[in-house]
Formats: structure tokens, C-alpha cells, sequence
């Protein structure tokens, strides 16, 4: 799967207080599912802000590995994932580690 987005604006105003929240993402994942239910996938994000507006955007990549099990005909879902984002030129990146659980009725 993968998406791509974009948000602009016509020209910068001045005086304002907020930024507007301009630029560009692209992120694209995969994933597979073995027969035990057991589901592994990779994902791929980056964020770019645009550079003719003072945008609120920061310029980051994200890295993200995955790991669900689905049980009871898949009305049950544990999902766990380690991302690793980084902003090109500004730091060296952090890690974040998730785990969720999912239910239907």
C-alpha cells in the first residue's frame, strides 16, 4: 500500500500567529501474512514541509518495522512496532516502540 499527500497555500501572511501546515508525505508499507495468523510488516514515511511558507511542518523520515497476531478469526488483533524517525540535518533521530491491541464484537 502507499499514499501521497500534499497540502499548500497561495502565499506566506504576515502576522500571523500560527503556521500553516504546508507541505508534502509519502508513505508506502508492506506486509504478509503467514497462515498461523502471524503477520510481519515495513513501513516507509517521509515528511516534507514547504520551503515557501514558514511552515509547521519538520522535515522527517520514519523507518518502522511490524509485528500482529490475529486470533480468533481475526477479531482479536495484537500489534506491536519499533520506529525509528529521523529529521534530515537536524538531530540524529529517536526511536518509539508501540504495542496496541485491537478488538471487534
Amino acid at each position: 500500500m502507499s499514499e501521497f499527500g500534499t497540502k499548500s497555500a497561495d502565499k506566506k501572511i504576515d502576522g500571523l500567529s500560527r503556521n500553516f501546515n504546508t507541505g508534502t508525505a509519502f508513505n508506502i508499507q508492506a506486509g504478509y501474512l503467514f497462515p498461523s495468523n502471524w503477520e510481519v510488516a515495513t513501513r516507509f514515511t517521509t515528511v516534507r514541509s514547504d520551503d515557501d511558507i514558514y511552515s509547521g511542518i519538520r522535515d522527517q523520515d520514519q523507518y518502522t518495522l511490524g509485528l500482529s497476531k490475529f486470533v480468533s478469526e481475526h477479531n482479536l488483533k495484537v500489534q506491536t512496532d519499533i520506529s525509528r524517525t529521523t529529521s534530515p540535518g537536524v538531530d540524529d533521530g529517536q526511536w518509539m516502540y508501540r504495542i496496541q491491541t485491537e478488538m471487534q464484537f
